[in-house]
């Protein structure tokens, strides 16, 4: 048994992520392996699950009858959260997807509501426990973890699986979890340090906010979190230049893993080839594809893209075996990227590193598509940049403004500086999104700040059309 490994021989999961074996097939005997996972999935769904039995019947095909993935993506429909939360609201709470006894589950997970759509109701069985974990578990050992390391977390402990698929994968892993969530910045700091944290998982922003309260406090990252060997973060895009300026600051490799709710653990992750950036590059999220089948697709076509094209992440979680989701749009913008764009020689497919995003986030502004990651892409290449909020709302005469609230980091007190600060970025703004917006700096501790999923955008135009009205 190799470094950190677990034996789950007594496990009958077959869909089990913890594969070195794998990791570095050909890339036909990786897609092989991947249909034969995908067929018998499809047969125990076909077998099990009221709501699947009831789309397939609508939909004409026989899944047990498939033999491609040709024919897989064009005979079987796709899904989508709405068709998931009408058959909750008919059958509560699971609705008809749940495809084992309800008496088997262990742990119920929603997804985090963000979209403001409703929360999607997940059951874990006790196999589908031991799988999130191993998620966890293949990430972290790909980073150079350690079983017995301290891993401090600062995902909130909810409903959502975010901190539940992490406690777990440390567990079955071997390591030891420092949850910190609860505790305000700071206590996390000292908790870090008094405790001699060996790995941090956290999101983009709150790695920004953790950075400045070490300045504020004296703490020097890379002095006094001296046993730290990397961090990993998730939830938002990032730009090329932030990763590398919290490399430098804490002196630690900075990673990145994609992962949700539905999909059921940590699905895509990078490694000590590359990282989350590289040379200047942005380092590829490998995907165990012979546990989960992820399409990227053309979001109006449905159609497949190309390696280096963005798309829509559509899973079918053949690693699920209670709540399975078949074709489900999960509404993620990704890049897909081919195999060989990492040292490490793994082959399977991947996505690009700190690109991931949301497609219900775009705005439309003044006719024009305007992405969020696309303002942080600006906004967070300059390290004179601690925080921001934006808003989108109508004047007085019913015109669209676009206003964004700055918070420089706290050593930045030329009052000239940050002004030519400003225009630049309103100017490369302007450029990248054909939308003017007017930057104005505000008071340390102005700004909302986000220990998880960041929202720092605010649409006030519906207010707006109130008021004229």
């Amino acid at each position: 048994m190799t470094r950190g490994a677990i034996d789950v021989k007594h496990i009958d999961l077959p869909t089990y992520v913890y594969h070195e074996e794998y990791e570095r097939l050909p890339r036909g005997e990786l897609l092989r392996l991947q249909l034969d996972r995908l067929l018998a999935f499809l047969r125990r769904v076909a077998a099990t699950n009221d709501f699947y039995q009831r789309r397939f019947t609508a939909a004409e095909v026989d899944v047990t009858r498939l033999t491609s993935l040709e024919e897989f993506r064009r005979h079987v429909p796709f899904i989508t959260k709405q068709d998931l939360l009408a058959d909750q609201e008919t059958n509560p709470p699971f609705g008809t997807r749940l495809g084992v006894p309800p008496e088997r589950l262990r742990k119920i997970h929603t997804t985090s509501g963000t979209t403001g759509l409703g929360q999607e109701i997940y059951g874990l069985t006790e196999n589908d426990c031991i799988y999130e974990g191993s998620g966890v578990a293949t990430c972290v050992r790909w980073i150079g973890i350690e079983p017995g390391d301290i891993c401090a977390l600062t995902y909130p402990f909810t409903t959502s699986s975010a901190g539940q698929c992490t406690a777990e994968g440390m567990r079955l892993y071997g390591s030891v979890l420092l949850p910190l969530a609860l505790y305000d910045g700071k206590t996390k700091l000292r908790f870090m340090r008094d405790f001699g944290a060996h790995y941090l998982l956290t999101a983009p922003a709150y790695l920004t906010r953790l950075t400045t309260l070490c300045r504020e406090i004296g703490l020097d990252p890379a002095r006094d979190f001296p046993k730290l060997k990397a961090i990993t973060v998730s939830t938002e895009a990032f730009p090329v230049a932030w990763a590398e300026s919290m490399r430098e600051i804490w002196r630690k490799p900075i990673h990145e893993m994609y992962g949700s709710t539905q999909q059921g653990s940590y699905f895509a992750y990078t490694c000590a080839g590359c990282g989350a950036v590289r040379n200047g590059e942005r380092g590829v999220l490998h995907m165990p594809e012979y546990a989960t089948l992820m399409e990227v697709i053309d979001p109006d076509s449905g159609e497949q893209v190309g390696y280096g094209e963005e798309g829509e992440a559509v899973i079918t979680t053949f690693s699920r075996e209670s709540s399975p989701l078949i074709r489900f749009r999960t509404g993620d913008r990704v890049t897909l990227i081919e195999p060989r764009n990492c040292s490490s020689g793994r082959t399977m497919d991947g996505l690009l590193v700190g690109a991931v995003s949301r497609y219900d986030d775009m705005m439309k502004i003044k006719g024009a598509n305007v992405w969020p990651s696309a303002v942080d892409n600006v906004i967070f290449s300059y390290p004179e940049a601690d925080e921001y909020n934006g808003r989108v709302y109508l004047d007085g005469q019913g015109a669209e403004r676009v206003e964004i609230s700055l918070e420089f980091k706290p050593e930045v007190t030329n009052a000239a500086r940050k002004q030519d600060l400003m225009r630049e970025m309103s100017a490369e703004i302007k450029n990248r999104t054909q939308v003017s917006m007017v930057i104005n700096e505000v008071p340390p501790g102005s700004v909302e700040r986000f220990d998880w999923k960041p929202r720092r955008w605010k649409d006030q135009r519906q207010e707006g059309l109130a008021r004229t009205s």
